[in-house]
């Protein structure tokens, strides 16, 4: 393809030109989506049915490194590492906060002597009445005091779930990211 050039009173082969260019916006294009992927939003698909109802097993959510740990608000879902095994990896709901107390009385979680209102259903799949606290944590758990830099993180189908109950407080250098959708 040739375009006239008014300056010189020819006409230019252009395809370079525009095969070039062309070229270094893909290149552009796709670098800076590895980028975005690998550092700024990232997706990750739910391999267990920990936060059933809210995300069902197989659901693909998109996490991000990019977040103020210290600001975490309660009902915020966050992409945690285990302190046991650093290889796994789990999804809680953030319920305390540093210098909350935290207890579960007959499967109803209070906070700061307040019952816990989320938004969001709950799936208790045990039809079992609750346990006494000598008996399990489950369903009725002594109050603890969530220290500075720690969070208490329960999931959302809590008869199955790994979460604060089994682990303890989540102190935040263990916080991956957090759910943007």
């Amino acid at each position: 393809m040739y375009k006239y050039d008014p300056y010189t009173g020819r006409h230019k082969k252009v395809t370079k030109n525009r095969l070039r260019n062309v070229l270094i916006t893909i290149v552009i294009a796709f670098l800076l989506s590895i980028l975005t992927r690998k550092f700024i939003l990232f997706p990750y698909t739910i391999k267990n049915d920990f936060m059933e109802p809210t995300y069902a097993k197989g659901k693909t959510v998109y996490i991000t490194p990019l977040y103020n740990k210290n600001n975490l608000v309660y009902g915020d879902i966050v992409f945690v590492r285990s302190a046991y095994n650093q290889s796994k990896i789990f999804i809680a709901r953030v319920i305390g906060r540093p210098t909350d107390r935290v207890y579960i009385k007959n499967r109803r979680v209070y906070i700061n002597d307040r019952s816990l209102e989320l938004s969001n259903k709950l799936l208790f799949n045990d039809k079992r009445p609750s346990f006494p606290v000598s008996f399990s944590r489950r369903d009725n758990m002594e109050e603890i005091f969530v220290k500075e830099d720690s969070y208490f993180l329960l999931a959302d189908n809590r008869d199955i779930a790994f979460d604060s109950r089994e682990m303890g407080l989540v102190h935040k250098t263990l916080i991956i990211g957090k759910i943007v959708f």
